[in-house]
């Protein structure tokens, strides 16, 4: 059972309606003006209304938008509940499609348009097809919200409203503004507990995205609490000047302490959200291989993997599918059921890491997803100052498990994915970042030669050739004319900075490919090497920096930061370290312009070529054209970066 702590002050349950079907049978759309529930919203709609009688709650008012689906909806929460004698209100500015603007659905592309329009990042110009924009539903929901809250008449609401202004009315609550948090799905008859304080946008979210859903079924929801309260940081971090007074409390936190709020931030809570991204799940079906094959191999190549294998898969996107592999014992067996492994020197089973291609080398492009390539270069700085994980094994034979892998130690520690470090002291945050500083330091002072990487990649002209790569690619996936692009192709040629120099480059060196210490700022190992080769190390490192120069709204980025007191350095700062490190002479303002302008356009190449994925259909639609859509900004960012002033980037 769900526990809705009763509220000690007035609270605003905001519910989406039920599940519902856009489409009849014979794929004609029905009108979403007067669409209804189908079997499965009625039935979250019910048990949302069990849960709410069984924790003996009455609502004063329960307020729809006016839509059949809304009106259905709360209709049939008060039945379970057996509260059926409250009378419903209609608010018909709750309503984001007004009378005419969309009467129909006609087609698959009106209706992911439609579906889509609050997911992702959207402004208030975004419209919604054949009817109004973002700001103009805010217009009208932001108003009626202030009235809704500011009414002294009742102590309890439920309001039930359909997706779109679910997240307009949860973006307000959470900021206090007409920010509007991307991302925020809502899955059907999801429950939002919003406690209303006495100052003005004194929000406390205790409960997010509890679905009814839940009490039905085990099933994936499009969006938790954690993902709203990664967004609720992403926004503060882009705003840390806001005036909203959002407590801290959530799911039952203290609601009334201001050092409760102090050492259990909001950002600290979403801080946790990682999770979502660390840790195994189980084989996914495009990824899975025979078992007792890779236990064969096994056998012959690794002395403590004699008893047979566990095998999961690692959350996250990695191109390159990853696994984490456990050593069954004697007594369990290959194959057996039990738990027991063999263990290594912590008490637990002996672990490694298996990287694999995604499919046999007849089906891939011929450079790409080259995990041989990973494999050399992080054996090679085995016996160096750069910390990578120790490589055991590799595998070139298809015919084992299908496609080429390899295997290497399990480095057990952590990974820092938000890079303002929510949670630690400004301590930790600073040296956090120079251990950063000093490993990528140490990676481009590396004699590639010496250690064996001297054919790795070709030495010299290496922004000439990487301009011409991505220009290539960009034009071979254009999909609409990008006028900061196309001068970027112009201007990058033709200030390519004097001298040239070649290091071993990592290609991808951010916080989040770090494995951290568990109890110390420390780098323990490197990952991800897919993108690794010889080339110019300022072009490395620039490209570590950008975090600095980009939105967290939108790349995840530190603009908008207050760093010093965080115990973070200044772009200028890190910068100066590494000179210091590697013993270089202060770079020139126009030389740094043009190699953070570089990686910019780099990247943003990349998403268009995403996006021309998605838009042939090779790429899932859904997330290939969100990233796709980040291009151009990424692109107008580093024209804008070309053209800054040496103050702008310090």
């Amino acid at each position: 059972m769900l526990h809705f702590t009763p509220p000690e002050r007035r609270r605003i349950y905001l519910m989406r309606h039920g599940s519902v079907t856009y489409f009849a049978p014979d794929g004609s759309p029905f009108d979403p003006l007067t669409i209804s529930l189908d079997a499965e919203g009625r039935d979250q709609a019910d048990a949302a209304g069990r849960m709410f009688g069984a924790e003996a709650i009455h609502f004063d008012r329960v307020i729809t938008s006016g839509l059949n689906r809304t009106v259905e909806t709360a209709t049939r929460v008060l039945a379970a509940a057996n509260h059926p004698e409250t009378t419903l209100e209609a608010w018909p500015e709750l309503q984001e499609i007004r009378g005419g603007h969309l009467t129909a659905i006609p087609d698959e592309d009106l209706r992911q348009s439609f579906l889509g329009a609050f997911e992702g990042t959207v402004d208030e110009q975004t419209r919604f097809l054949g009817g109004e924009s973002i700001g103009e539903l805010m217009d009208r929901v932001h108003p009626a919200i202030a009235r809704l809250r500011h009414d002294p008449t009742w102590r309890t609401v439920l309001l039930v409203l359909h997706g779109g202004v679910n997240r307009v009315v949860l973006s307000y609550a959470l900021t206090g503004s007409r920010t509007l948090l991307g991302g925020l799905s809502q899955a059907p008859a999801c429950i939002n507990a919003l406690d209303v304080g006495e100052a003005d946008r004194d929000w406390i979210i205790r409960h997010v995205n509890v679905s009814a859903v839940d009490l039905l079924q085990p099933r994936s929801r499009h969006s938790t609490m954690e993902n709203l309260l990664m967004q609720y940081l992403v926004w503060r971090k882009s705003n840390p000047g806001s005036s909203n007074a959002m407590s801290s409390a959530i799911n039952g936190a203290p609601t009334d302490a201001a050092a409760a709020a102090a050492t259990q931030s909001p950002a600290s809570k979403s801080f946790d959200a990682a999770s979502a991204f660390v840790g195994t799940k189980p084989i996914a079906d495009s990824h899975r291989f025979e078992l007792e094959a890779l236990e064969a191999w096994a056998r012959s190549h690794i002395p403590e993997a004699q008893h047979g294998l566990e095998v999961t898969q690692f959350k996250g996107g990695q191109s390159n599918p990853t696994y984490l592999v456990t050593a069954r014992n004697a007594q369990q067996g290959a194959g057996s059921g039990g738990s027991s492994t063999a263990l290594d020197r912590d008490g637990l089973g002996r672990r490694w890491v298996m990287r694999t291609k995604p499919g046999p080398a007849s089906k891939l492009l011929p450079s790409a997803h080259a995990i041989e390539r990973e494999f050399r270069v992080q054996q090679a700085l085995a016996s160096t100052d750069v910390p990578v994980a120790k490589m055991v094994a590799l595998c070139e034979d298809e015919s084992v498990i299908g496609r080429a892998f390899y295997w290497m130690e399990h480095v057990d520690g952590r990974v820092l994915w938000d890079p303002s470090l929510p949670g630690f002291s400004n301590a930790e945050r600073t040296a956090i970042f120079d251990d950063m500083n000093r490993v990528i330091s140490a990676l481009h002072q590396v004699d590639y030669a010496a250690v064996g990487l001297g054919d790795f990649g070709r030495p010299g002209n290496y922004f000439e050739r990487q301009i011409t790569r991505w220009t290539k690619q960009y034009r071979a996936s254009e999909t609409e004319k990008i006028d900061a692009m196309e001068a970027l192709i112009d201007w990058l040629p033709a200030h390519i900075p004097a001298g040239d120099e070649t290091a071993i480059v990592h290609g991808d060196f951010r916080l989040d490919n770090l494995i951290f210490a568990k109890n110390e700022p420390r780098v323990l190992a490197v990952l991800d090497w897919e993108l690794s080769t010889l080339g110019h190390p300022l072009a490395d490192f620039s490209y570590n920096v950008m975090v600095w120069h980009l939105e967290p709204n939108v790349f995840r980025g530190m603009t908008g930061l207050d760093l010093p007191s965080l115990g973070i350095p200044t772009a200028q700062a890190y910068l100066d370290r590494y000179l210091e490190r590697t013993g270089r002479q202060a770079i020139a303002p126009q030389a740094w312009r043009f190699y953070l302008a570089f990686n910019l356009f780099r990247l943003a190449g990349i998403l268009q070529g995403i996006m021309k994925r998605a838009v042939d259909g090779t790429a899932s639609s859904a997330e290939a054209i969100q990233s796709g859509k980040r291009a151009r900004p990424l692109a107008e960012l580093g024209w804008r970066t070309a053209r800054a002033s040496a103050a702008d980037l310090s």
